[in-house]
């Protein structure tokens, strides 16, 4: 991308310029045809204990296959959206039991993905001790 390139934005139509503003991508001619969003998907991972995640790894993959991706971002149980960077761990500690991931992606021809969502149950998870005696069942003989 071309560094030298700046753009100037008069928010108020006065004349003067209020800010100055780097492109996030410059296209060619073959990337600016480019109509379709990128399709982004999730993969959850970790620490697994029968039906529940211990700690769970989240990735989020995104691909375009013309202009290119130029950002993903995630919202966990309805908070701001962030940028994906890297894969992010979930623990019981800061989300509960139940996590609820929001995700899309842009591609550089500014097409947005429709938000996708997914809900991971039972983080953390831990299996209660029964209290009493315990019952010994004998089999027939």
């Amino acid at each position: 991308m071309n560094s030298d390139l700046t753009l100037k934005l008069d928010e108020d139509g006065d004349g003067n310029f209020d800010e100055d503003l780097q492109p996030t991508s410059i296209l060619d001619e073959n990337d600016s045809g480019d109509i379709m969003p990128p399709e982004t998907s999730i993969n959850v991972s970790g620490n697994k204990k029968r039906d529940y995640f211990i700690q769970a790894l989240v990735e989020l993959v995104a691909e375009d296959d013309n202009s290119g991706v130029l950002k993903t971002k995630y919202s966990i149980n309805d908070s701001p959206w962030h940028d994906y960077t890297e894969p992010f761990k979930l623990d019981k500690t800061a989300y509960g039991n139940e996590v609820t991931i929001r995700y899309f992606s842009t591609d550089k021809a500014g097409n947005p993905e429709a938000i996708k969502e997914k809900t991971i149950l039972n983080i953390g998870l831990e299996l209660q001790p029964v209290e009493g005696e315990p019952i010994i069942i004998y089999p027939n003989p």
